[in-house]
């Protein structure tokens, strides 16, 4: 979101929809690389190979690319390398009406396994029965009933 409220205060014409078009064009053209090329060589390739392709897009798009990873905090390798963008450019109400790959719940098991590797063994051992625990008696039922006395 700040990524696109910054492109559109620079350049009012920016278009969220042909920025992510022409970023999937741009790491297939990287994915796409020679055997023993250079990340240099590989990236200068890509975009020459984009602009031929997409041509109007020339004078605005690298300015556009490297906003887009700051935003982030990634590193071009790093998005070269999922060979998509990892985030999405619309963002719903809810995760599910959202366009996106990112899955917040993937990313909340990695925190918790991550929390979990700092335990000693036997406390980890509790972890089953804490998650239970938790299920039973902090989760609450999803379908509250009504009580008659």
């Amino acid at each position: 979101m700040d990524f696109v409220k910054d492109q559109k205060a620079r350049n009012r014409r920016f278009n969220k929809k042909h920025f992510a078009e022409n970023a999937e064009k741009y790491l297939a053209f990287r994915a796409a690389s020679r055997a023993g090329e250079r990340a240099t060589e590989n990236k200068r390739r890509a975009l020459e190979r984009l602009y031929k392709d997409v041509p109007q897009c020339r004078r605005w798009f690298e300015e556009a690319w490297t906003a887009y990873l700051r935003f982030l905090g990634l590193d071009e390798q790093t998005v070269v390398q999922s060979r998509g963008l990892p985030h999405c450019l619309r963002i719903g109400e809810t995760w599910e009406k959202s366009q996106c790959r990112w899955n917040p719940h993937t990313e909340l098991c990695k925190e918790y396994k991550r929390a979990l590797d700092g335990l000693d063994a036997g406390t980890l051992a509790l972890e089953s029965e804490y998650r239970e625990w938790r299920r039973e008696y902090l989760a609450g039922r999803r379908n509250p009933q009504p009580c008659h006395p």
